[in-house]
């Protein structure tokens, strides 16, 4: 008897033993990308008109990061960057966004979600897309469904808005459907004007409210297996559009839409906590660029960074990055560790064990161990940051150097900046743990550093910095 028990206190013990290894080497992950958000817009970075409470806790009980970017200082590119690890501009969108476009991933793309659905995730998809649709030069949103889009390159369901609650058409994407669609009422769009589609339009203050119910509701209903959420919130993009429950802030429209994603987090934290998923559940949240402090007159969003959303100048690419991983993160780290968003697909990739393929998320490094704390990793590796003109930066170590004048966004002649190299007079070269506002431009001083700064730079851009309208789509 004494022998039994024993062995049922060790079959026990090692089925116990291997659900909790089952559990952490596969834990469910959810990225939350504001939009628009600047560097100190949360008050766990430095807000103090707006609170940020929610938000302020993943930080306070996991990692926030001080230099994490986008690749680019506006939306399209660093969202592509994010989902598969490579520079955007090795695609056919050398600068700005698409908007009604030609799908920027194609299928055959490896993307986070893909590489998650290949071991055993789920994967699903909220919100702002603005990475285009189709094969084609115009969408057609008349055509059901919409493809090739997410579904297509790797997210097992998805709920998006094409472009965003800003630009037309103002309509739903059920795994490439229209929501409500009535082919009695055809969508006509003629640039960011939409005729048609009544019963599909929603209204722009109810998109955060509905789209936070149906992640909530896609957490219950998917417990059971390891998931992978991408939410895209609207918040805190222009038009400022806060449902009607989030009113009074200091810091005006701007400050309620800030509180609506917090709220919004908030739901997120309260869902996973009730069905007992907190404790195995990535939380990660981030922006996709720099604050655009013209929609937001009540305090700089990117304080204390030089530029806005667009520049290659810090404030259009610094981001808050928030690591929320309980029992793997350490809570209430501040990391001075360098990221980039091309470095998340290969992180992912060494989580759950995926052997990438050279090709696969090549512009990134793994940061594992950052997310569990360490730093200092990777630290003098170079890196291409753009501005949403295409003006080029690289940033290595502590120094960044812009190609260019000014804090680069929309230039008057992209040619007076083509690579490889321009007179001193042109350029800026910063020390940034030195100079984080970016006051002393010390381009004059180190010649030498300009000009080595400039060799790598041409090496890892090579022929991409050709003119889209010269190259085949790849």
């Amino acid at each position: 008897m004494k022998l039994f028990i024993t062995g049922m206190l060790f079959a026990f013990s090692a089925t116990s033993l291997l659900a909790s290894e089952k559990s952490t080497s596969k834990p469910n992950i959810i990225i939350i990308m504001a939009d628009d958000l600047g560097y100190s817009d949360f008050s766990c970075y430095g807000n103090t008109m707006v609170q940020t409470p929610r938000i302020d806790s993943l930080a306070k009980d996991g990692i926030r990061f001080t230099d994490a970017h986008t690749t680019s200082g506006v939306c399209t590119p660093s969202r592509y960057s994010l989902l598969t690890g490579r520079y955007c501009w090795k695609t056919f969108l050398k600068s700005e966004v698409v908007a009604n476009g030609p799908a920027l991933i194609r299928p055959k793309d490896t993307t986070l979600a893909s590489m998650l659905k290949q071991v055993g995730y789920q994967t699903s998809f909220y919100g702002k897309w603005h990475l285009g649709f189709t094969d084609k030069a115009e969408v057609d949103y008349n055509v059901q469904p919409v493809r090739p889009g997410a579904n297509e390159v790797g997210f097992d369901y998805s709920y998006l808005m094409p472009v965003g609650h800003f630009y037309a058409p103002l309509v739903y994407l059920e795994n490439g459907y229209v929501v409500n669609y009535d082919p009695k009422d055809p969508i006509t769009i003629d640039g960011n004007s939409q005729q048609g589609g009544k019963a599909a339009t929603y209204k722009p203050e109810d998109v955060t409210p509905h789209l936070t119910q149906k992640v909530l509701t896609y957490i219950e209903e998917n417990q059971e297996k390891p998931f992978f959420i991408h939410y895209s919130t609207p918040n805190v993009h222009s038009p400022i559009t806060p449902s009607a429950a989030f009113k009074g802030s200091a810091a005006g429209a701007y400050g309620d839409y800030l509180m609506e994603l917090d709220w919004s987090v908030g739901q997120i934290i309260d869902q996973l906590k009730k069905l007992g998923l907190e404790k195995n559940t990535m939380i990660i949240v981030t922006s996709d660029n720099g604050g655009a402090p013209k929609f937001n007159p009540a305090y700089n969003s990117n304080a204390p960074l030089l530029g806005d959303k667009g520049d290659l100048a810090e404030g259009g690419h610094r981001i808050p990055f928030i690591v929320h991983w309980p029992e793997q993160a350490p809570a209430g780290v501040v990391s001075e560790q360098f990221l980039l968003f091309t470095d998340v697909l290969r992180t992912f990739a060494s989580l759950v064990a995926y052997d990438c393929k050279p090709n696969e998320g090549e512009d990134g490094v793994d940061l594992l161990a950052a997310f569990k704390g360490e730093k200092d990793l990777y630290q003098d590796r170079a890196v291409v940051i753009q501005s949403r003109a295409g003006m080029w930066g690289l940033r290595q170590g502590d120094w960044m150097y812009l190609h260019g004048e000014g804090p680069g966004d929309h230039r008057k002649s992209r040619e007076k900046y083509d690579l490889p190299h321009i007179a001193l007079e042109n350029v800026q070269l910063y020390h940034l743990k030195e100079d984080l506002s970016q006051t002393n431009n010390l381009a004059k001083q180190h010649p030498e550093k300009i000009k080595a700064m400039q060799k790598i730079m041409v090496e890892m851009i090579g022929d991409h910095a050709i003119p889209a309208k010269k190259r085949k789509k790849p």
